[in-house]
């Protein structure tokens, strides 16, 4: 599944799921790391380094690099719509009203946060890099079997420096 798409979630399907995720003091990253527990999200393969990583693009552009930076900026604003999206799920269970209200300034706010804040920003960027990097393993063997007949790779490896 192309990185530019929205993550598929559909294994966060009962309500239960859904509420550990938003009422938790790190919304952001425990959702990624559940939606990362689905293969087809599995997207992202970072650099030695952390500074640059392979997305996921297309069938036709397969693997593009990209800097951490954008990486992480693009998944928050996926988690973001993620995060509304469960919540606006959950505002249809009339016991949970006033958890949506909550739960919705804490997206926003989280977010405000991350995008104003530089220090927020850094440590935000270490945390997503970290699950990404914990499921790197399975990730890179994803892109190894799409990229297996790429001109930048050469036995299996990146030829730019992975």
């Amino acid at each position: 599944m192309s990185f530019d798409k929205s993550w598929d979630i559909s294994n966060i399907d009962e309500i239960e799921k859904k509420l550990s995720i938003l009422c938790s003091d790190i919304i952001y990253t425990k959702l990624l790391s559940k939606i990362l527990e689905n293969k087809k999200n599995l997207n992202v393969v970072l650099g030695k380094n952390n500074d640059y990583g392979f997305v996921y693009k297309n069938d036709d552009e397969k693997y593009v690099q990209m800097k951490l930076n954008d990486i992480v900026d693009t998944s928050m604003k996926k988690l973001k719509d993620n995060l509304i999206e469960l919540n606006d799920n959950v505002r249809n269970t009339m016991e949970y009203k006033e958890t949506v209200k909550i739960n919705e300034t804490k997206i926003e706010k989280k977010f405000n946060d991350f995008s104003n804040k530089d220090s927020v920003k850094k440590d935000v960027s270490e945390y997503i890099a970290n699950i990404y990097n914990k499921n790197s393993h399975i990730s890179d063997e994803l892109m190894q079997t799409v990229m297996k007949d790429d001109e930048l790779f050469e036995n299996g490896k990146t030829v730019i420096g992975y």
